[in-house]
């Protein structure tokens, strides 16, 4: 699973390297920066100098991506003894694209997504720049350099980009990227001044009528546990799938 949402994210570098994945992005997002290990207990542990050092060379944090449950113990509580700090549990969620009683995948009926007066809702095979501004003012990172490499991971894997406007400004952006089997949901990003206005409902409702198009039997999202759209995830539908954690290598003395 954790490679296929790899896939939906792709780093500048990636390197495999004794089973593991080694993804680089000048530090631009933690997903793109990250190792993901083997499932192979023993390749863990012998794979983690080769790991550190890929990232030593690029003067970026060793940064794991660790998943929970079974397989993976021996090695948190490895990296955990070599100083690794732990950063960001992380749920993946995921809802069913609702079917109808022939079996086919229909998203929710058309009455329910009727936006309000002055509002429309837009699905692209690309990031309008007025999208990439909104997702880039609630989620982004640092100037010029990171803006430029996300608009680069964005783009390296085919994706449909919805985006909800309101009298003309872009107030709710979400990228659906379909994989074998569900629909990668990301960037979901509402602007501030556009909070507690459905929003957010009527891009979950686009991204479910755009998956039941695709022929995608669900749709997954990754969100911090912390995070108070987790709740909201939750309370429209979506179920824990699985999760992970990283683990980040401190800063050297």
């Amino acid at each position: 699973m954790a490679r296929t949402w790899a896939g939906t994210w792709r780093a500048d570098e990636e390197r495999e390297a004794d089973g593991w994945l080694l993804r680089a992005s000048g530090g631009v997002t933690k997903r793109a920066n990250s190792a993901l290990p083997p499932g192979d207990a023993g390749r863990q542990e012998s794979g983690l100098p080769a790991m550190a050092d890929f990232y030593r060379q690029r003067g970026l944090p060793a940064i794991v991506q660790v998943p929970d449950g079974p397989g993976f113990e021996r090695l948190d509580s490895e990296l955990a003894r070599r100083g690794y700090l732990p950063a960001d549990p992380t749920l993946v969620l995921r809802r069913p694209v609702p079917t109808s009683r022939a079996g086919r995948r229909r998203g929710p009926r058309p009455e329910a997504m009727r936006p309000g007066p002055g509002t429309q809702v837009t699905v692209s095979d690309a990031p309008a720049p007025a999208w990439f501004r909104t997702w880039w003012s609630v989620d982004g990172r640092g100037g010029d350099d990171a803006a430029r490499t996300a608009s680069r991971i964005l783009s390296a894997t085919r994706s449909r980009y919805l985006s909800v406007v309101t009298d003309g400004v872009t107030v709710g952006v979400a990228r659906l990227t379909p994989t074998p089997g569900f629909g990668a949901l990301a960037c979901v990003a509402v602007a501030a001044e556009a909070r507690q206005r459905g929003v957010g409902r009527l891009l979950l409702d686009t991204a479910l009528a755009e998956a039941a198009r695709l022929g995608l039997g669900s749709l997954q999202l990754q969100v911090i546990a912390a995070n108070p759209a987790a709740a909201w995830y939750q309370r429209a539908g979506f179920s824990r799938l699985s999760g992970y954690h990283y683990r980040v290598q401190p800063a050297a003395a």
